[in-house]
């Protein structure tokens, strides 16, 4: 009778389920210890100490072995401890292996209320992280407070101005939380600081090319950038600065997913810088019939921010 095989195949492909299962279950509750190496580089990078980001979530012999490898985490503390050093998973991932899955924006929400004037919500989303236990909770929520104050043109807001400002300072080498972070106040960042600021974040995406060659998002924040920065930068009559950007930016495109947008920015940028030369004062009819035509094109992808640059510096 065929039961006995029955049987045997029965016992063989349990303990085979088992075997595979106990293999697989600390992927799936816990992150590889060699991960802890690559949390130190980054934490190391940004200049945040080992005390600030293990304090309430592992003790410190934990966490220093963990950062040399030698301990596995459960996913919910490596979690944790992302949030103290502002980089999400996704982003750690790709550092990690080199791969790129969906980014977390996790300043989206206070963006959208910015950008639709709504200081309401601005206001709701700070009182409601504030007292949080989650320190990047507790950072968005000064960032919240920052952006209302600028809406509504408050005079107080110098100590949340700091805040910011100090800790884009001691953070030396940027990820895409402070280069998104920079990008949304650089109206408001003093001139000597921007000029640093937009090194750090020229760094960043010159050092991102792979998350560029993935992802059109990366291109898209990298002609906001410099947007942003040669429109600031024309403004207080910096033309040369705005020469070294452009061709800055012309390099740094080159090694970048070129996204309609950004080939966009930067004809855009281009003819822009021209209204300021006096060499191509001739040529200034010229330009701005470029950059107008231009800014009707990309009306559709910009909500008609280039429309407002180009009244701005008519």
């Amino acid at each position: 009778p065929p039961y006995p095989f029955v049987l045997l195949f029965y016992l063989i492909s349990s303990t085979l389920y088992v075997m595979i299962w106990v293999i697989n279950y600390p992927k799936n509750t816990e992150v590889h210890q060699l991960i802890g190496l690559t949390f130190r580089k980054i934490r190391m990078q940004k200049n945040i100490s080992q005390k600030e980001v293990y304090t309430g979530i592992v003790s410190r012999s934990f966490f220093q072995k963990f950062e040399k490898g030698l301990h596995s985490i459960s996913v919910e503390k490596f979690q944790e401890l992302l949030n103290r050093i502002n980089v999400s998973y996704d982003e750690f991932m790709y550092k990690h292996h080199g791969e790129l899955f969906t980014t977390d924006d996790f300043l989206v929400t206070i963006f959208n209320a910015y950008w639709n004037q709504d200081p309401h919500s601005l206001t709701n989303l700070h009182n409601k992280l504030r007292f949080s236990s989650n320190q990047t909770e507790v950072f968005l929520s000064r960032v919240a407070l920052l952006f209302k104050l600028i809406l509504s043109k408050e005079s107080d807001g110098d100590l949340s101005f700091d805040f910011i400002f100090k800790y884009l300072d001691r953070i030396s080498s940027w990820t895409f939380f402070e280069t998104k972070l920079f990008n949304n106040i650089m109206s408001i960042v003093p001139s000597k600081k921007r000029n640093q600021y937009f090194k750090k974040a020229q760094f960043f995406f010159d050092n991102s090319k792979g998350l560029a060659a993935v992802n059109s998002e990366f291109a898209n924040w990298h002609s906001h950038l410099y947007v942003n920065f040669i429109h600031l930068t024309l403004e207080e009559k910096e033309l040369n600065r705005a020469k070294i950007a452009i061709e800055d930016m012309r390099i740094s495109r080159q090694n970048l997913y070129t996204s309609e947008r950004n080939e966009l920015a930067y004809l855009f940028l281009k003819n822009l810088i021209r209204l300021y030369d006096k060499e191509e004062r001739d040529q200034t009819i010229e330009a701005l019939k470029k950059i107008t035509d231009l800014s009707q094109i990309v009306n559709k992808l910009n909500n008609e921010t280039y429309s407002k640059l180009v009244t701005t510096h008519q």
